[in-house]
């Protein structure tokens, strides 16, 4: 992982950006397919769907077409996601995992910020969410761990965590600070065939193009501290998926090569979305002439055996 999410500085600015209840950007895109996918997996162990993302996304569309609001997420049915157990590798500040929990999922996150990891630990903490567990380190440290029941989560006292119960895996605009995406997509395939039963993949990628025009322009009053726009750490690496065809495919081919089968694909693009919705997201960034494909791409994929 590159060391700019390890600054203090840059994570106090992230915390600030994000704001728990106001990140339009996740709320719109990943958290419908987020919950589609994991409520297929709920349904059906032998997950194997090419339309969970589609048909999340979609429902979620005509919510908010119906109500011309955007959707309250809270208060949640804690018992909706109850066999989920949910492995997130770059969970950031915890937004995700918060509310994964609060729909009855036990959530595992891992991040090599100590920043990030002590507020995602102590938000779910203040809101009571036992099924939340962190573990602070880099992706190659925990996917070459020998054993991975001994590794220790905090809280600590909850005890240890079963590997082979986790059935979703999420990695959300995190593969892009990563100098070997595919040295890590195959050690994580190999992870989850040794110690998982049966697992989903869910990684979304990001468009440098989006939020490059999108956040470098954000009103310094918006954020904590002004490094947070000059430094911002987004496709550092030059892993850069726009969401067009061509580069589609060229995910596509990552995630072959590292021995992953992939279930489905979404794009979002802003068309897809009512002009109502993208003033929100223009009200939460301070400006309104978005490009014409979203900041995310979803995939689902399967790890095929060695």
């Amino acid at each position: 992982m590159l060391n700019d999410w390890l600054s203090p500085e840059l994570s106090r600015a992230w915390i600030q950006l994000i704001r728990d209840e106001g990140d339009v950007f996740r709320r719109a895109f990943i958290m419908p397919v987020v919950q589609s996918v994991a409520a297929a997996i709920k349904a059906d162990s032998q997950y194997s769907s090419p339309h969970a993302m589609k048909e999340g996304l979609e429902r979620f569309l005509c919510r908010i077409g119906e109500s011309k609001n955007f959707p309250c997420y809270s208060p949640m049915d804690n018992r909706l996601l109850s066999s989920i157990v949910c492995l997130d590798m770059g969970a950031g500040e915890g937004y995700l995992g918060r509310w994964l929990c609060r729909m009855g999922a036990e959530y595992l996150a891992v991040d090599g910020s100590p920043h990030l990891f002590s507020f995602g630990l102590q938000a779910a903490k203040s809101e009571d969410l036992v099924r939340y567990r962190s573990w602070c380190g880099d992706f190659e440290t925990f996917l070459d761990v020998t054993e991975p029941a001994t590794l220790k989560w905090e809280p600590s006292e909850r005890g240890d965590v079963d590997p082979s119960k986790i059935n979703l895996i999420m990695c959300h605009a995190a593969i892009e600070h990563i100098s070997d995406q595919k040295r890590f997509l195959t050690n994580l395939r190999r992870w989850i065939l040794k110690n998982c039963k049966q697992a989903v993949f869910l990684l979304t990628t990001l468009s440098p193009e989006f939020f490059h025009r999108v956040f470098l322009h954000i009103p310094r009053e918006r954020t904590a501290s002004e490094p947070f726009q000059a430094r911002l750490p987004i496709g550092c690496t030059g892993y850069n998926v726009r969401a067009n065809p061509k580069e589609l495919t060229e995910t596509i081919q990552l995630l072959e090569r590292s021995g992953w089968r992939v279930l489905e694909t979404v794009r979002f693009e802003t068309s897809h979305y009512p002009m109502f919705l993208w003033n929100q997201f223009a009200l939460a960034v301070g400006r309104n002439d978005f490009p014409e494909f979203g900041p995310f791409t979803s995939f689902t994929a399967v790890p095929t055996g060695d």
